[in-house]
């Protein structure tokens, strides 16, 4: 993971970059510092894992001490989905809140973008 990181050539990482936690996003922790792949791309395979999710989460500001979340805000990563033809049975039986999966729109990739939780607003 360190040679990856120090080198020049771009990192594309399928899923979840190498050293992350794909259910958690907790980073793993080598000589009391953290290890994990540093790519410029990361290509999630018919939805985001949960763990990718939470490295592109911005930190909580009253945990100082959390491994997860955040690690990808000083990275400039690039995070893109592919179509692995899920249908809206395999949504359902899943249980996810999303029933109907993610809308491709009949492309086979999709870039994504964090957003965060928008902010309830008084005005209308």
């Amino acid at each position: 993971m360190e040679w990856a990181n120090r080198n020049e050539a771009f990192v594309l990482s399928i899923d979840v970059p190498s050293g992350i936690d794909p259910g958690t996003g907790k980073v793993a922790i080598i000589d009391g510092s953290q290890l994990f792949v540093k790519p410029r791309y990361v290509v999630a395979v018919g939805a985001p894992k949960r763990g990718l999710v939470e490295a592109v989460t911005p930190p909580d500001e009253d945990d100082l001490l959390a491994t997860s979340g955040g690690v990808a805000q000083d990275e400039e990563w690039r995070l893109y989905i592919v179509d692995m033809g899920l249908g809206h049975t395999v949504w359902r039986k899943a249980g996810t809140k999303v029933r109907k999966g993610i809308d491709f729109d009949g492309k086979w990739v999709l870039e994504m973008k964090y957003r965060g939780v928008e902010a309830e607003s008084d005005d209308y």
